[in-house]
């Protein structure tokens, strides 16, 4: 697993609406429906408010995970701090422009959106519908919108593009 160490701020907004609260019993789930967690896909970020584990998924951004993984192993992002945070939506931090002055140094690269998948090569584990028809689903876990199955079969493409 790659791991980065941040801090939070304590100007951060407070939420509008409180959070729902969920308990540890909430979380779990019967073992048999856990997956393995590729530790090469799994970034973890300590904070002085906990850690924080995101499991990627680089074949839809790959250039982006590409980047991220080189960022957090160069140790750039060590004292980093949490700038933006909506409880219970999201945290914007990683500035490293802040801490060094010059940034990553790395270039920057294009917007990855869409990705076209192969539905035998990466199935949706979940679809949200009929499997021919279903425009939503899961992948790992991952929810997912694409174009529907049958888009593929009928137009003699073998790939399908997702977001």
């Amino acid at each position: 697993a790659l791991t980065a160490t941040a801090d939070t701020t304590e100007s951060a907004a407070p939420a509008e609406d409180a959070p729902a609260t969920y308990t540890v019993e909430d979380a779990k789930a019967d073992r048999a429906s856990w997956r393995a967690v590729d530790p090469e896909r799994l970034f973890i970020f300590n904070t002085n408010k906990g850690r924080i584990l995101i499991e990627a998924f680089p074949e839809v951004a790959p250039k982006h995970f590409e980047q991220f993984s080189t960022i957090i192993r160069s140790g750039d992002y060590a004292g980093t701090k949490f700038h933006r945070v909506i409880e219970g939506f999201m945290a914007q931090g990683g500035d490293i422009r802040a801490i060094n002055g010059v940034g990553s140094g790395l270039p920057g690269i294009e917007a990855e959106f869409t990705f076209r998948r192969n539905p035998e090569e990466m199935p949706l584990d979940y679809a949200i519908g009929e499997r021919d028809d279903a425009d939503n689903g899961y992948i790992n876990g991952f929810p997912i919108a694409t174009r529907p199955l049958w888009l593929a079969q009928d137009l003699g493409n073998e790939t399908i593009e997702s977001w």
